[in-house]
C-alpha cells in the first residue's frame, strides 16, 4: 500500500503494487527516446512526401490525357480535347491509346459525324523525350482519316489532312454528309 498526500494536502492511501519510485522512474523519457521518436516520425513524413510526388511525377495523367490538355499549334487559346470533344458537328466522340509494334506510343481520337454514317479519325503520336517541338507541341498529328460505309456495304477510308483544321474553326465539313 502506498501513503501519500492529494493536491490538496490530505493524507491518502492507495492500493499499488508497483512502488513509488518505479511510477516516477516510468514516466520520465529519456531525451534519447524523444529524439529517436522525432527522428522517426520525421523520416516518415519525408518517406511519405517523397512518394506522392514520385507518384504524381510518375505518369499520373494517362497518355490520352496528357494530349487531351495539350495545345496545338492551329489555336493556342483551346486544348485539343475541348476542340476534338466539343466539335458541334460530333453526336459522340471517342479516345484510345495504344502503342505499335515498333514502341511508338498512339492516342487516337474517333467522332462521330452528325447526320451521316461518316466517322472521323486522327491519331497523335506522342513524342518519347517529351521535348516540346517549334508550335509548342510534344505530339504530331500522324494520321487524319474519315471512313463510311457505302449503301452497298463496302467499307471507305479516305485520308483528309485538313480534318482538324476545320474541327478547330468549329465549321462544317459538308462533303462529309454526302456519305450517308
Amino acid at each position: 500500500m502506498y501513503q501519500g498526500f492529494t493536491n490538496s494536502g490530505a493524507r491518502a492511501s492507495y492500493n499499488c503494487p508497483v512502488e513509488a519510485d518505479t511510477i516516477q522512474k516510468t514516466r520520465a523519457i529519456p531525451k534519447s527516446q524523444k529524439s529517436r521518436g522525432f527522428f522517426l516520425r520525421k523520416a516518415c513524413l519525408t518517406l511519405l512526401i517523397t512518394s506522392i510526388v514520385f507518384l504524381i511525377g510518375c505518369n499520373y495523367f494517362s497518355n490520352t490525357e496528357r494530349l487531351k490538355r495539350g495545345i496545338y499549334g492551329l489555336d493556342y487559346s483551346i486544348s485539343i480535347g475541348d476542340a476534338l470533344d466539343n466539335y458541334k458537328y460530333f453526336t459522340k466522340t471517342e479516345w484510345r491509346e495504344f502503342t505499335t509494334s515498333q514502341g511508338r506510343e498512339i492516342v487516337e481520337f474517333k467522332g462521330y459525324y452528325l447526320k451521316s454514317n461518316v466517322v472521323v479519325r486522327i491519331q497523335f503520336r506522342l513524342n518519347k523525350d517529351l521535348k516540346k517541338d517549334e508550335t509548342g507541341s510534344n505530339f504530331d498529328v500522324s494520321y487524319q482519316c474519315y471512313s463510311y460505309t457505302t449503301k452497298s456495304g463496302d467499307k471507305r477510308e479516305i485520308k483528309d489532312n485538313d480534318l482538324i483544321k476545320y474541327i478547330y474553326k468549329n465549321k462544317e465539313m459538308g462533303w462529309l454528309s454526302n456519305h450517308q
